[in-house]
Order: C-alpha cells, then structure tokens, then sequence
C-alpha cells in the first residue's frame, strides 16, 4: 500500500512542478506563431483602396492588386468597414499605428473537384485533398482610422502540405509597408 501511496505522491509532484514551467512564445518561423494581442502595426505608408473593394492586398512586400496575388503563396491584406454606397469613393488608408485587439484562426473557403464531390455526395466522404484558405485574423484599432478593422494573413493550399501563415511570413508579406512591433500577451 505504502508504495502506490509514493507513486501518487511522485506523480503528483511532477504533474505539479511541471504546470509550473511557463509558456514560451513559439519561434516566428513557426506556424503556430502569430501577433500578440496588444503588439501594434505600423503602417509606414499611405495604402490607396482600390475603387469598388473595401481591401487592400500585400504580398512580398508589394501592394498587389486582388488578381495578381498569388494565394498559394502568404498574403495579407488591411480589411476596411465601408457602407456599400461609398465603395465607389476614393479611399486612403493614411500611415498610422493600430493596436491588435484579438486574433484568431480560421480554415475557410474549402474548394474540392467534381470528381471530389461525387465521393462526398454518394457518402464517402474522403474527398482527398480538399483546399483551405488558413487564415489568421488580427482585429486592429486605431481612433484615427476606426473603418480600418483587420489585418488578415493567408495562404490557399492543401491542408495536410501547409500551414497557418507564420508570424515570419506575414512580416514577408508585409514587407516594408507596415511592421509589427510584439508587445503585449501572446
């Protein structure tokens, strides 16, 4: 008896003294590395909203226009509140500094082929390799600018070969357009 006694104690020592460890925040180059809430992205430029669309796309570093991002490659893009009937207004996104509010991480937009989806509909539901857009959304803020609401990290691929877009490879996207200064909780 004395020794299951001991081995509970034992284990609940290590258990203890284990939850003590603190977290790391994981490496940039890692997918499960993302921008802290609290951290602030500076906007280093003027960004011209393209007429009819409430985004404004960055890939490499270069400000694209929606058709010549690449998607199967880690793209971002300032998402702005607009009401419909001023989309066809001019609009600028002025250089300014937003605090991250939240972030959180979403699969979307899964695409399969026909030959995909008659598997699905006949019931078996393996249907290969359906694509995702792994996207990471970072509610910003700033009381200059409140319309400007998100900045959004992507890439479109096949779920089992990719990832979520890294905190490295939205600083790639971002380029020197805008730079994200890690403050806050992660």
């Amino acid at each position: 008896m004395q020794i299951v006694q001991r081995f509970s104690l034992l284990l609940f020592i290590v258990v203890t003294i284990g939850g003590c460890q603190s977290y790391s925040q994981p490496s940039p180059d890692s997918w499960l590395s993302r921008p802290a809430i609290g951290s602030k992205i500076i906007l280093h430029e003027n960004l011209e909203v393209p007429l009819g669309l409430s985004r404004v796309y960055m890939q490499l570093g270069e400000v694209r226009a929606r058709k010549d991002v690449n998607e199967y490659k880690p793209y971002c893009y300032f998402y702005l509140r607009r009401p419909r009937e001023e989309l066809d207004d001019p609009m600028v996104i002025t250089a300014d500094e937003f605090t991250i509010q939240n972030v959180y991480r979403r699969r979307v937009a899964v695409r399969i082929t026909q030959q995909q989806f008659a598997f699905v509909i006949t019931g078996m539901f393996d249907a290969g390799n359906s694509q995702h857009t792994m996207a990471t959304y970072s509610e910003i803020y700033s009381p200059n600018q409140p319309q400007v609401t998100r900045l959004v990290c992507a890439v479109w691929d096949d779920p089992f070969e990719y990832n979520h877009v890294s905190l490295a490879q939205t600083n790639t996207s971002l380029g020197n357009i805008a730079t994200i200064t890690p403050t806050g909780k992660p």
